[in-house]
């Protein structure tokens, strides 16, 4: 079980959830409600701020250069390739995310993202 804390989204909840759980169905399953549309990682709808409170994130953490929640959020204007670059060859996690595409693997605080 990992911890996820919910602040800012109309009440603030810290839930423990499975590990490997997709974030907004915890979310959802937490009745905290992030906006989605889609669900499947290409409108950007569900953009959350992520601070990871446990270790570092881990390797599955990372976003995929080549995959569309980084090119939905590079669309968005969250990101540049070049961070997306940099993503790949550091061990530093995204601290913005798609609630539909992330996997929950360490204790996190999650945001609505404001950017």
């Amino acid at each position: 079980m990992v911890k996820v804390k919910f602040s800012g989204f109309g009440t603030d909840k810290e839930v423990e959830i499975a590990n490997g759980e997709i974030l907004l169905r915890a979310a959802k399953d937490a009745g905290v409600k992030i906006p989605c549309d889609c669900q499947d990682g290409e409108c950007g709808s569900c953009v959350v701020e992520i601070a990871y409170t446990g270790n570092k994130a881990p390797e599955c953490e990372r976003l995929d250069s080549q995959g569309k929640e980084l090119t939905t959020l590079i669309g968005r204007g969250v990101y540049t390739k070049a961070d997306a670059e940099a993503f790949e060859m550091s061990d530093k996690a995204p601290s913005v995310r798609l609630a539909c595409q992330c996997i929950v693997r360490d204790e996190m605080t999650v945001k609505p993202y404001k950017g």
